[in-house]
């Protein structure tokens, strides 16, 4: 008889699933805030009460239809009294708004469930029926308490418990069907080509040697080899040996349909696995704002009750590929969320593609995606796409800042916000900007670290979340980007930063900016936290074309750098087919910038000129861009140019642009940006590109800081806060020219310090044989014009 075990929050469950999502709906996990009131008041009672014990230990064993359940849990509270009395602590803001919603019903809330879960528990040892004490602390004030006393009915709670063991062997038995039809579909999933390219095929092997000595990989390979599917392929080929599913996650979700479009190439070969490709919660929300509120959103609403009344996990199961389409139909024809029904459907799927966040975000939702079903003991393989993105996002995530002025333009546009909330809206901001300045130090004018209060931050929270109660019950109609959303989510975002750090850690730097009137939370090193979600994984694979130094990028992505295999891969395409250049006599630091605006844009034109076509213009900062685009003459060239803000349809009208063949273009964008990564250039959308210096990172305080902290941890400070990250998006933006076999272009560096060793070491090992210098020419325009000859004989021949 197979074992399996689950926690007594696992097992404690309304049977059928049942109700709406909302705050107190007893499914979310508990904040940082509530655990320390939980431990807090029961200090309290131990220090107080001599028959009280906390975080008592119960575990039982359940046989049910032939399997084994083994449950364990702590109880909050122990009081060892005649007869013995059982206490569950739950935390809330709103005390009285979870107590009304308690009183519903004693089996379709978690918070009872739990509870009588372990009053249960003991009467299976003792015989003897405990007391049961369900009690509400307040988290604005740890002291105010509210005790629910509950009679445990042994035989209404056993009903509850057939129906739930039921539903757990279902559960099993579903994961059973789910591992057999994986292992079945491993044999069937084959290579959608004849064969793989030489070193596409040399990229297979590699992944494969690895996995099967379970060494996370990190793997920079180039354009054109086939890097998406040579690592995807035998990825999920070995997580559908042992019966589970891959996760492929890719920094933004634009470049979800990369990994799709490699997973349809093996269905079209006969493959049948199912795929899921998460969305953005905002993007695949029915609503005008992603509230999740019963109130708000009637999507929220009876939510469970509708899934199991409709259902919707069974009409999901019969479909291949799953994704925002669908979710969507499903939402309209039955009026549950959207964005939940995806996230119940992550088992079902073989390969989920979703953004970072569903894996590395700082919030509790990414165990969902994490998380093993019941019956399944494997743990899914891990693919990380453009894994360069991940230390920056890593940081991003516990990096919030709070902007005085953001508050400010509140006050300065109270004629916007409905009359009957102005008074409270003025008071909550104004409140906001006080937190804000007493932080500062008086009469210090420059940058400086400071301590914050959580609970003072989670407080004022609080007031914004009961001003926000009263706007969505409110008859006002919601509108997108709502002010009053994006206030408290404003300063949600910063106290959940807040709550997730440690202060005293020196990764963490907490300061305040009177310039900037400013409060921020600078987070310099995230690896603690990305590397915490690794051992959920089988195999951990990252790759991207710009991974060089490779002990940059595994410190800061927090891999086992001793069980770590890096492996660098060379471009597939002919030598013959890149003109690779560097031009030192032009300096972009920012000093000499004015003294070489001229430079730049004569480079650019002479150059052009040899050969017409659409040319790209990286540079480090729209600053640097601006300033050069307008000193750029007339010609036979259009000019573009990416602006700081653009939506998705000038994006489009841009691209479009690029692939109109009479037509020839200069195309001025910034490193980084959404031009230089990314995006595939094909054929004649982009047949060179000059990258205007490396875009190093604004010389500032806070990067100063970042500095000092890599220096005395990784003893590269320059490298690690500078260069580094400037030649990853140098060399990204470098990319966007020759992404097929048959397409040929030049790439022009401009800036000596391409030459030097901190930089040149990023580069992929196959732009220069034993030095840059080699890249170096001393008839710049003679050189080109031949590079350009030769692909017209090339042609010519053909």
């Amino acid at each position: 008889m197979t074992n399996y075990t689950l926690s007594v929050t696992e097992l404690a469950l309304p049977s059928p699933r049942v109700g709406s999502i909302d705050t107190y709906s007893g499914f979310a996990l508990s904040s940082q805030l509530a655990i320390k009131t939980h431990q807090y008041f029961q200090l309290q009672q131990t220090k107080q009460n001599p028959d009280y014990q906390a975080e008592v230990e119960t575990r039982h064993t359940f046989k049910f239809k032939g399997y084994s359940f083994t449950l364990s849990g702590r109880m909050d509270g122990v009081y060892y009294e005649n007869p013995l009395r059982i206490e569950e602590i739950k935390t809330a803001f709103d005390p009285l708004k979870l107590i009304e919603l308690l009183k519903e019903s004693s089996f379709t809330h978690p918070y009872w469930l739990q509870l009588q879960v372990y009053g249960y528990l003991h009467y299976l040892k003792t015989k003897q029926i405990p007391k049961l004490n369900l009690l509400v602390i307040s988290l604005r004030n740890k002291k105010k308490t509210y005790p629910l006393p509950f009679d445990l009915d042994i035989q209404a709670f056993e009903l509850w418990l057939t129906r739930r063991l039921k539903e757990l062997v279902r559960e099993i038995e579903e994961s059973q069907k789910r591992i057999k039809r994986r292992q079945a579909l491993h044999k069937q999933c084959l290579f959608p080509y004849d064969a793989p390219r030489t070193q596409q095929k040399e990229l297979m092997d590699v992944v494969s040697h690895h996995m099967a000595h379970k060494k996370p990989m990190l793997i920079q390979a180039p354009t054109g080899l086939g890097k998406t599917l040579g690592i995807l392929y035998p990825t999920l080929k070995e997580s559908l040996k042992r019966g589970q599913k891959t996760i492929y996650l890719t920094p933004k979700n634009s470049q979800h349909h990369i990994a799709l479009n490699s997973v349809q190439l093996l269905q079209a070969k006969g493959a049948g696995c199912k795929t899921l490709v998460l969305t953005a919660k905002r993007k695949i929300c029915m609503k005008n704002e992603p509230l999740c509120a019963s109130h708000y959103c009637e999507f929220a609403e009876n939510h469970y009750s509708k899934m199991v009344d409709n259902q919707l996990i069974q009409k999901a199961q019969k479909k291949k590929n799953l994704g925002e389409a669908f979710f969507k139909k499903m939402a309209r024809e039955y009026q549950v969320c959207p964005y939940e029904l995806q996230m119940d459907c992550i088992a079902l799927a073989d390969v989920v593609i979703g953004d970072y966040n569903y894996v590395f975000s700082s919030t509790p939702s990414p165990s969902r995606v994490t998380k093993i079903p019941l019956g399944e003991h494997e743990k899914p393989n891990l693919v990380i796409d453009e894994v360069h993105n991940l230390p920056a996002r890593g940081m991003d995530y516990f990096s919030p800042i709070l902007q005085v002025s953001f508050f400010e333009s509140y006050l300065s546009n109270l004629e916007r916000y409905p009359h009957r909330f102005k008074d409270k809206l003025i008071e909550r901001v104004s409140q906001c900007i006080s937190l804000i300045h007493q932080c500062a130090l008086p009469g210090v004018l420059t940058p400086h670290p400071v301590k914050l209060s959580e609970k003072i931050f989670k407080e004022q929270e609080e007031r914004l979340n009961q001003l926000l109660t009263e706007y969505l019950e409110s008859d006002l109609n919601i509108e997108t980007n709502d002010p009053i959303l994006r206030l408290v989510n404003y300063w949600y975002e910063f106290t959940t930063a807040l709550e997730c750090i440690n202060q005293e850690q020196e990764e963490f730097f907490i300061f305040f900016h009177p310039k900037l009137n400013q409060l921020k939370i600078a987070c310099f090193d995230a690896s603690s936290f990305l590397k915490e979600h690794y051992p959920q994984f089988q195999q951990v694979i990252g790759f991207s074309a710009t991974l060089k130094p490779f002990s940059y990028y595994s410190q800061l992505i927090g891999l086992n750098t001793n069980s770590l295999h890096t492996e660098e891969f060379l471009s597939p395409f002919s030598s013959a087919n890149r003109k690779l250049l560097v031009i030192p006599q032009v300096s972009t630091k920012y000093k000499d910038r004015t003294a070489n605006y001229l430079k730049i844009v004569e480079v650019i034109n002479r150059i052009s000129h040899l050969k017409k076509g659409n040319y790209f213009v990286f540079f480090p900062s729209f600053e640097f861009l601006e300033q050069v685009f307008k000193l750029m003459p007339q010609s036979d060239f259009t000019l573009l140019r990416q602006e700081r803000i653009m939506t998705s349809a000038q994006i489009d009208s841009l691209l479009k642009q690029l692939k109109k063949v009479d037509k020839h273009h200069l195309f001025f964008a910034v490193q980084g940006g959404l031009f230089s990564e990314g995006i595939d250039y094909v054929g004649e959308m982009a047949i060179g590109a000059f990258i205007i210096g490396p875009p190093l990172p604004n010389y500032d305080w806070e990067r100063e800081q970042m500095k000092g902290y890599y220096q005395k941890r990784y003893n590269a400070g320059k490298e690690y806060a500078y260069i580094y990250p400037a030649m990853a998006k140098a060399i990204q933006a470098a990319g966007r020219v020759i992404r097929t076999e048959t397409d040929r272009g030049l790439i022009v560096l401009l800036d000596n310090r391409f030459l030097d060793p901190q930089y040149n070491q990023c580069m992929p090992k196959d732009w220069f044989k034993t030095h840059p210098k080699e890249l170096i020419s001393n008839a710049i325009l003679k050189d080109i014009k031949q590079f350009w000859e030769q692909q017209e004989i090339s042609t010519k021949v053909f």
